[in-house]
């Protein structure tokens, strides 16, 4: 992915590694690989492929975060990490508020909309946009469990020191992890977890639905007043 410098951050590699390895891809990615065994992934909605990681940006996001946070005191990392949460749930709730559900005329199903892009798609915004949040809180706690941060301090020492492991066996490590998630090959402690963030985040997702529903139905009758006021106007003028 290009988000580590190695040698020198092979620990955090390991970190990002163990993230993914319990994380999902967003729908609707699935990872493959080439004739040669490299990694890629592949969009079944658009047909699009990457060699990119579809959580690439926020997985560039909790490289800096570890960064900084094996740096810190722990108080002072505790605190850092509760801002991040509420930061992180601030913005999830954010754009989940933004998609409302509407019925497909032809096929009967339902479809989603961006209020404020226009965007729509099939998948339900939940399997697109949780699986990032999930990543980030996941990540959050590896960052306050002292004894895994003390294992990734322990093992940066240790190849500094030379333990002959090399940039290629932390990439396979890095890979395998996120394979084994992306081929749904999951640890039943995550799959409850993501159960649990779907189930509150489809009620959270019902409650904006309606919301944005009266916002269109304000909108409508605003939209009817001004075009009747219009035909008044013209039959005035007439």
């Amino acid at each position: 992915m290009g988000v580590t410098k190695i040698p020198g951050e092979e620990h955090i590699v390991r970190f990002l590694a163990d993230c993914l390895h319990v994380s999902p891809l967003p729908a609707p990615w699935a990872m493959h690989r080439d004739g040669d065994g490299r990694v890629f992934y592949g969009n079944s909605g658009t047909g699009e492929t990457s060699w990119q990681h579809p959580l690439e940006e926020i997985v560039r996001e909790l490289a800096g975060v570890c960064r900084v946070c094996i740096t810190l005191s722990r108080p002072m990392r505790e605190r850092s990490i509760a801002d991040l949460r509420e930061a992180w749930e601030a913005q999830a709730k954010e754009e989940f508020a933004l998609w409302y559900s509407v019925k497909d005329s032809s096929s009967g199903k339902d479809y989603f909309c961006n209020s404020q892009t226009g965007q729509t798609m099939w998948e339900h915004p939940a399997e697109v946009l949780l699986p990032g949040h999930f990543l980030k809180l996941r990540a959050a706690d590896r960052l306050v469990d002292d004894d895994y941060l003390q294992d990734l301090a322990t093992m940066g020492s240790t190849l500094n020191a030379g333990s002959g492991q090399t940039w290629n066996s932390m990439k396979r490590t890095l890979e395998s992890g996120i394979s084994t998630r992306a081929s749904n090959d999951v640890k039943e402690d995550a799959h409850q977890a993501m159960k649990e963030e779907l189930a509150s985040t489809a009620t959270e997702l019902k409650v904006a639905r309606e919301d944005a529903a009266k916002v269109r139905a304000q909108f409508e009758a605003l939209k009817e007043r001004f075009e009747e006021a219009q035909r008044n106007a013209e039959n005035e003028e007439s």
